[in-house]
């Protein structure tokens, strides 16, 4: 996902929009997007003093080299990536949001970066416990509400 985040990026500012050194910063995104929503800050405006220095790129482009990835980084870090996640690790996009946001708070960016490990852990020790609650937190893990069909599964 960070390679096509990257990808993306380059494009845009590359291609699209002749920004020089488009290719440094896709590169730099794809590093960065590694750090969740910190990353994705930097990575955007890390080329703004190079926007703003080059006297032939216009406001409209500035503007639209700043937009546009702010675009790509809220589609993929809100939308895309919680649901990758999620399914690959068989938890609802929502606790991985929420894991993300209680993790930061309590440790920071290292918490941010771990905390998607860190709820596959727990749920593989949950998923192991043989208890009625440890069932249905496992449930809930996974996106599962009670009193659905699937909860009793």
């Amino acid at each position: 996902i960070s390679a096509l985040v990257g990808i993306l990026v380059y494009i845009i500012l590359g291609p699209c929009l002749n920004v020089k050194m488009a290719h440094l910063f896709g590169v730099i995104t794809f590093l960065a997007n590694y750090i969740p929503n910190i990353g994705a800050i930097v990575a955007t405006l890390l080329p703004f003093p190079i926007l703003i220095l080059d006297d032939q790129i216009s406001n409209s482009t500035v503007i639209l080299a700043i937009a546009l990835p702010i675009g790509v980084h809220t589609i993929v870090g809100n939308f895309i990536e919680p649901k990758v996640f999620g399914d690959t690790m068989e938890l609802h996009a929502v606790v991985v949001l929420l894991s993300l946001s209680f993790w930061y708070t309590v440790w920071g960016i290292p918490g941010a970066i771990l905390a998607v490990p860190i709820m596959a852990v727990i749920r593989i020790v949950v998923s192991n416990i043989k208890h009625p609650y440890a069932l249905v937190i496992l449930r809930l893990l996974e996106g599962k509400l009670p009193g659905t069909a699937e909860f009793h599964s």
